[in-house]
């Protein structure tokens, strides 16, 4: 599910449905979305540093517990192939190819779009084919006050399924900057649910609805729920727009 506002709020990108049934799958976001460097340059005894995330859309989970790793950042799939095997095994790749603002103010802000997200759809299959346990993109969009964006991701039959998430921007040039200091390791748990395919868009709606929200639905399917605030819009409004949206999101898996 998309949300117009992305400045102000996380957006979910609802997977696309198949032409021929008209259906989206249903990923319910629930569970955990958290990330936190335990080991960083500069670390303060007894102490880590949280990572603002969120799974992609169709991603697979982590263990329960989550899983710990080194990052590896590359800045796109160039880079990370000219890296041997052997140094990406085991660890969390971190693409942190970032979206084109000036490109986008020029007016082309759909080719933007599309040297960025490639990063998104592709980012996992890239990062499992040279060994990763887990995939991180640097969010998509030109919006940024520390909030991370999601949508859809793909795997591809040759290539393990490993976890996958969007950081925001902030956090993705953190961690950019410290990795080449020393030695950077991060917790990472994401536990999204994939469940058979419905036609999610339209209940989402109903129970958004019930629950006191107003949202739109569009898309080549109809699969994209979209939320308009006002300009005017207050951060207590969007927290519980926000709210309402997880609790909806939720309760599909009811």
């Amino acid at each position: 599910m998309g949300r117009s506002h992305q400045g102000r709020a996380r957006a979910r990108d609802a997977p696309g449905a198949s032409a021929q049934e008209n259906r989206n799958r249903r990923v319910v976001p629930g569970g955990e979305e958290t990330g936190a460097l335990v080991q960083f340059p500069g670390q303060a005894s007894n102490t880590t540093q949280k990572i603002v995330l969120c799974a992609l859309g169709g991603s697979v989970a982590t263990p329960k517990e989550g899983i710990e790793a080194e990052v590896l950042v590359v800045k796109n799939f160039d880079e990370l192939k000219s890296i041997p095997r052997e140094k990406v095994a085991g660890k969390i790749v971190l693409f942190n190819y970032p979206f084109d603002k000036q490109m986008a103010a020029q007016g082309r802000g759909f080719q933007a779009y599309g040297e960025a997200v490639v990063y998104r759809s592709q980012g996992p299959i890239a990062a499992a084919r040279q060994g990763a346990i887990a995939c991180l993109i640097r969010s998509v969009g030109a919006a940024d006050y520390r909030l991370p964006h999601t949508g859809v991701t793909n795997y591809a039959k040759d290539a393990t399924k490993i976890p996958a998430g969007a950081v925001t921007a902030e956090d993705a040039d953190l961690i950019a900057n410290l990795v080449p200091q020393g030695v950077v390791k991060m917790k990472l748990i994401l536990t999204p649910q994939t469940l058979p395919d419905a036609e999610s868009a339209k209940r989402i709606m109903e129970l958004t609805k019930r629950n006191g929200l107003l949202v739109g639905k569009g898309g080549t399917y109809g699969n994209v729920l979209r939320v308009a605030p006002a300009l005017n819009v207050s951060t207590d409004q969007i927290d519980h727009a926000l709210k309402v949206l997880d609790q909806s999101f939720s309760q599909l898996g009811q």
